[in-house]
C-alpha cells in the first residue's frame, strides 16, 4: 500500500482528489496531459486517476473535445452537503436581501488549509468580475473573507499559511507576515474588514465574521464589486454596516449570543 511519506496518506487518493481539484470556473475541461504536467506525475498516473474518477461518476469525457469534465456525482455530492446543513439555506435570505440592498455580489466562504473556499454566492444585479464563484478557491491574505478566517483561526493555520509564502497580486497585497499579523490584531477589534485592490486591483470587497454557539469563526459573509461602483466613503459605509448585519444574523442563526 503506497504512502506518502510518513504521514499516513494514501497517494493514489491524495493525487484523485487533486485531480479534481484541478477543475474551475475558468478550467471546466481538461486533457490528461494537461492534469500530469499540473499535478508533476506521469502521463500514464494521470490516465489510471481520470479512469477510475470516470468509473466511478466523478469524471466524464468532454463530448467536444479530447478532454475531460467533471461528473455529476460531484454535484449529488455538493447537493448533499447543502441539504446537510440547515444554516445554508436559512442564510439564503438574508444573503439575497443583502445583494438588493448593496447591489453589489454577496457570498459566503470557509477557509480550508491554506485556500478560501466559496459556498455561496448571490449576485448582484449588475456586470461584476470579482474571481468569486462557488466552489473557487481563492488565496486568504488577498480577500476580505480570507482575512476574517486567518485572523480568528488557530495559530497553527495562520502558520501553515504563512509558510506557504504570501504572493503579490497587486501593489495593495500584504506580503509581511509581521504587517499581517497586525492586520489581523485590528480585525479582531473591529469584527470586520475592508479589502480594496488586493487580489485584483479594480476590485472590492468587504467581509465579516460568523460565529457559531461557542464563539468560534466558522465562515466569513462578504460583499464584493468594482471600484468603478463602489467608489466612494459613503458607499462603502454603507456597504459595511450590511455585511456585519448580515453576518451577526447568521451568528444568531447558529446560535451565537455575543455582541
Amino acid at each position: 500500500m503506497t504512502q506518502e511519506k510518513d504521514k499516513g496518506i494514501l497517494e493514489s487518493v491524495s493525487n484523485a482528489l487533486k485531480v479534481l481539484k484541478s477543475f474551475s470556473q475558468e478550467t471546466p475541461v481538461k486533457r490528461v496531459g494537461e492534469i500530469a504536467e499540473e499535478l508533476n506525475i506521469s502521463k500514464s498516473t494521470a490516465s489510471r486517476l481520470i479512469k477510475t474518477l470516470q468509473a466511478e461518476g466523478f469524471l466524464i469525457h468532454d463530448e467536444h473535445s479530447p478532454g475531460y469534465r467533471l461528473g455529476k456525482e460531484i454535484l449529488s455530492l455538493g447537493g448533499i452537503f447543502t441539504s446537510s446543513y440547515e444554516f445554508y439555506s436559512d442564510i439564503g435570505p438574508y444573503l439575497n436581501e443583502l445583494v438588493s440592498i448593496t447591489k453589489e455580489n454577496a457570498h459566503l466562504a470557509i477557509i480550508s488549509g491554506d485556500e478560501v473556499i466559496y459556498l455561496i454566492k448571490y449576485m448582484g444585479p449588475y456586470y461584476s468580475n470579482t474571481k468569486i464563484e462557488v466552489g473557487n478557491v481563492n488565496p486568504p491574505h488577498a480577500t476580505s473573507s480570507g482575512k476574517i478566517l486567518l485572523a480568528y483561526a488557530d495559530n497553527s493555520v495562520v502558520d501553515y499559511v504563512l509558510q506557504q509564502g504570501l504572493t503579490a497580486f497587486t501593489e495593495n497585497t500584504i506580503t509581511n507576515p509581521i504587517k499581517l499579523r497586525k492586520e489581523f490584531e485590528k480585525i479582531r477589534r473591529q469584527k470586520y474588514v475592508v479589502s480594496i485592490g488586493e487580489y485584483d486591483i479594480d476590485n472590492l470587497s468587504i467581509a465579516a465574521p460568523v460565529f457559531d454557539i461557542d464563539g468560534k469563526v466558522v465562515s466569513a459573509i462578504g460583499v464584493a464589486g468594482p471600484l468603478s461602483r463602489i467608489n466612494s466613503e459613503e458607499k462603502i459605509q454603507n456597504i459595511k454596516r450590511e455585511v456585519i448585519k448580515t453576518a451577526k444574523y447568521a451568528s444568531e442563526i447558529l446560535g451565537w449570543e455575543g455582541d
